[in-house]
């Protein structure tokens, strides 16, 4: 998208609450969760708790809610919990702050699908609550080292060619699992995919990519996509935690 069409996409009216509250919503995750809630405006979005932690990794993010939850569900009740993690397991950070990916290897997907599935003892212990895997939206180390001023930024082109083909074997294999789960993700990458004419003139070439410049840092989301990405994750809140 576009940064008209995102403003388009807010200025459409918000779905009126109806039901009575049957969880707590909760997004657990690592600083593109802190991103969305500082765009925290609209009352039923206050609503949501938001436990996040910059630079947490799904191991970390496990870790916390195990030694939490007991307490969390004495103070809040039932709990519906959006794991919205995996970022910080696809890259890291070098030294001077250029991202790398993680692992090359070909099953480096399926080991951090893994991970989000150890969240599922969690529930199983606590049968009242409910868990949700959120996709990870789609992101370029080329763009963003690009953007740190890297001096040859063209080395990362392969390597960004792998990272969009791991984050996008996590999201199918997000999907299937909410499936099996009866439940369902918002599409974030979605509001990144855009198109434009390649030439002028009718029946035209159309050449369609991923808008990194909706990203602050080519990781994190500006303002009007963080808000976007806010009301989608609401959307799904009022059909799971309102009957």
């Amino acid at each position: 998208m576009s940064e008209k069409k995102l403003l388009d996409f807010l200025q459409k009216p918000r779905r009126p609450l109806e039901g009575t509250k049957c969880f707590t919503p909760v997004v657990l995750s690592d600083s593109k969760g802190l991103r969305l809630a500082s765009q925290v405006v609209h009352p039923f979005d206050k609503n949501i708790l938001w436990w996040c932690a910059s630079g947490r990794t799904i191991k970390q993010g496990y870790d916390w809610l195990t030694k939490n939850i007991e307490d969390k569900i004495k103070r809040h009740g039932n709990l519906h919990i959006y794991v919205w993690l995996g970022t910080c397991n696809t890259t890291t950070r070098d030294k001077n702050r250029y991202i790398l990916l993680k692992s090359q290897e070909v099953d480096a997907a399926q080991n951090i699908i893994t991970l989000l599935q150890n969240f599922d003892s969690i529930i199983e212990n606590h049968p009242n609550c409910r868990l949700i895997l959120l996709e990870i939206p789609i992101y370029s180390s080329y763009e963003c080292n690009k953007a740190d001023n890297h001096p040859n930024p063209e080395i990362f082109k392969e390597q960004d060619i792998q990272l969009q083909k791991q984050i996008e074997q996590l999201i199918e294999s997000i999907t299937y699992i909410n499936k099996n789960s009866d439940c369902h993700s918002p599409h974030f990458s979605h509001h990144l995919y855009t198109s434009k004419q390649v030439k002028r003139g009718k029946n035209k070439p159309v050449k369609k990519f991923y808008n990194f410049k909706l990203y602050t840092d080519m990781v994190h989301p500006k303002p009007h996509l963080a808000k976007v990405w806010l009301i989608e994750i609401g959307e799904h809140i009022q059909m799971d935690c309102w009957f």
